[in-house]
């Protein structure tokens, strides 16, 4: 696996404001990364998660050469990290009569970069809307725009926080799908986002961060399984649920985990009509590194498939 940038042992701790009576404008050290190592693979898109207020916004500026760590190595200098990013914050406001066009090639000019923004707006998918005002640009044309300025000077390293805000089921496959062939072209992507239940299908794999440490990084199906979190597998069938199915319509519904043939074996004398692998859950590789609750990591949680578990084997 080649590497875009490696960090180890880094460190970086906010100041925040502690005023006294002696002294009104005292800081003292908040919250921050430590002791952060991490490998950002090249040609690929790794999923930056954890709960709220793990550090990783923190960590994403690092990368972006934005802060500066107090501690640890980066096998790229500060300069080096700026020039070779890419940053797509987590909102932008693009307002006004400018066009589109126009907006991106003022951005340019500001990064010293003198041409024009037409090669940009079709990598993103705006070369049609490059005389549309600003105001008139739906929030997935927005989000491709600040894709754009992010893409700004061919970056190697990509770095998106809440990507995906605002944006509609169709706009966000659709931006998924953009960044994919990005990181077929050689981009290293990373993404934070707190809509971690969409993540699954699009990240190679994943870095999960807690308290400002970094408690493990791998490929999801590798992570996945050193949490113990297995494969689930979405069953259903019709006529009387079998015992540890829920009634569904006019038959029954239920998630295992376990092999499929052996769920086939025992279901399908049973009304047994569908079998389908779910994705692993995010979610539930967060709870399980962190022992948190689901309520306590403050993420946006959403499923068209809220069905109990059973784990295979268990006692009913």
């Amino acid at each position: 696996m080649s590497k875009a940038m490696r960090l180890d042992g880094v460190s970086y701790r906010h100041q925040v404001n502690t005023p006294r009576k002696t002294n009104p404008w005292a800081k003292s050290f908040g919250q921050g990364i430590h002791d952060v190592d991490l490998i950002i693979p090249k040609a690929s898109i790794m999923g930056l998660i954890g709960p709220n207020g793990a550090g990783k916004t923190t960590l994403l500026r690092i990368i972006t050469g934005l802060y500066k760590q107090e501690s640890g190595t980066i096998d790229l200098s500060l300069t080096e990290r700026r020039q070779k990013t890419g940053f797509m914050p987590e909102q932008v406001r693009w307002e006004g009569r400018t066009s589109v066009a126009e907006a991106l090639h003022e951005i340019q000019l500001m990064n010293g970069i003198d041409s024009s923004p037409g090669k940009l707006l079709q990598i993103v998918g705006l070369s049609k809307r490059a005389d549309t005002p600003l105001d008139e640009l739906s929030q997935g044309m927005r989000q491709r725009l600040s894709l754009a300025c992010a893409l700004i000077g061919d970056p190697e390293i990509l770095v998106l926080d809440e990507p995906m805000n605002g944006l509609d089921p169709l706009a966000q496959r659709a931006f998924a799908e953009l960044l994919r062939k990005l990181a077929k072209k050689g981009v290293a992507i990373i993404i934070s986002s707190h809509q971690v239940a969409g993540m699954i299908d699009l990240v190679d794999s994943i870095a999960l961060l807690h308290r400002g440490q970094l408690l493990i990084q791998g490929e999801v199906g590798t992570v996945a399984k050193s949490l113990d979190v297995g494969q689930k597998i979405v069953i259903s069938g019709s006529g009387i649920p079998p015992e540890g199915m829920e009634k569904s319509g006019d038959g029954w519904k239920g998630v295992l985990e376990g092999e499929p043939e052996e769920i086939i074996s025992k279901f399908q004398h049973q009304g047994l009509e569908f079998i389908s692998p779910q994705p692993i859950d995010m979610v539930e590789m967060i709870t399980a590194a962190t022992g948190l609750s689901i309520e306590d990591t403050g993420l946006e949680i959403s499923s068209s498939d809220m069905v109990p578990l059973k784990k295979w084997g268990e006692e009913e």
